[in-house]
């Protein structure tokens, strides 16, 4: 996508020219990082080049992330020194990001589209909508979409520990993670069965992991340790061993990865 003022480079989008500005202390790119964008008059990034002294320079970049994911961020580290080394504009690219976007959009009338939405219909049958955790607080009358982070340092015994499973299991720390997370937050919400967000890069082809854009797409995985062999309705509550748990878990990101391709606001309309 080209904005206003922009120009092309070696088919690279340059925005407008670095701003630089000379501060005393960084409270400015303080400031920058709470930057609320309007995207129908500005570019979906800025810069400032901060010259503290002749010895200390401090570059801010805010981009928003309607332009940028996670894995975006090591491309721009690494063209930054690059240039930075040799000072040599880079070479141009097989692929841009309108033409992701032209082929998405193309994808998206297509049949593969229904066949991926189909499968989400079938793995997301009957699940629940909302996730009673107690709280401290009631939950608000409407809903803010406000989060937070949370930060934890896992001891390298339990490091080892979560490894060993996964290799006895034949499955990656990420599903003996899960499916814990999963069933920890389901004994305190009284469920068996709990649906978790879980952010994916999106970069299947090989091409897309030297661009720079916003790829991400977010999966929701099911953590269900129900007892399906009951036959009667609302007695399934018993559950069944953490073994069959995460090869519910293993089978569903499987699948999950290999249907990621549905944009995450497409799949919420068509549930």
């Amino acid at each position: 996508v080209l904005i206003p003022d922009g120009e092309i480079l070696n088919q690279r989008v340059l925005f407008k020219p670095l701003e630089v500005k000379v501060v005393q202390g960084r409270c400015q790119a303080a400031q920058e990082a709470q930057h609320l964008f309007d995207l129908e008059k500005e570019a979906p990034f800025i810069a400032s080049i901060y010259i503290e002294s002749d010895n200390d320079t401090h570059l801010s970049m805010c981009i928003h992330h309607s332009a940028f994911d996670g894995a975006s961020l090591p491309v721009l580290f690494n063209e930054l020194s690059a240039l930075y080394k040799d000072g040599n504009q880079l070479g141009p690219l097989p692929l841009q990001y309108a033409d992701f976007s032209e082929w998405q959009r193309g994808w998206l009338t297509d049949t593969e589209l229904e066949r991926q939405v189909e499968f989400w219909k079938r793995e997301l049958a009957d699940a629940p909508t909302v996730l009673d955790l107690p709280t401290d607080k009631p939950r608000g009358a409407v809903v803010s979409h406000k989060g937070d982070h949370l930060r934890r340092t896992v001891k390298n015994t339990i490091r080892q520990g979560i490894e060993r499973i996964a290799g006895e299991m034949r499955v990656t720390p990420f599903c003996v993670l899960l499916a814990a997370f999963g069933i920890v937050i389901g004994r305190h919400s009284g469920r068996d069965d709990v649906l978790i967000a879980s952010p994916v890069a999106n970069r299947r082809d090989a091409s897309l992991n030297q661009l720079i854009g916003f790829f991400a797409n977010t999966l929701a995985l099911r953590v269900d340790w129900r007892d399906h062999s009951s036959t009667e309705e609302g007695e399934g509550g018993k559950g069944v061993e953490i073994e069959e748990v995460m090869k519910r878990v293993w089978k569903m990101m499987m699948g999950a990865h290999d249907h990621q391709d549905v944009p995450f606001e497409v799949l919420v309309e068509a549930m």
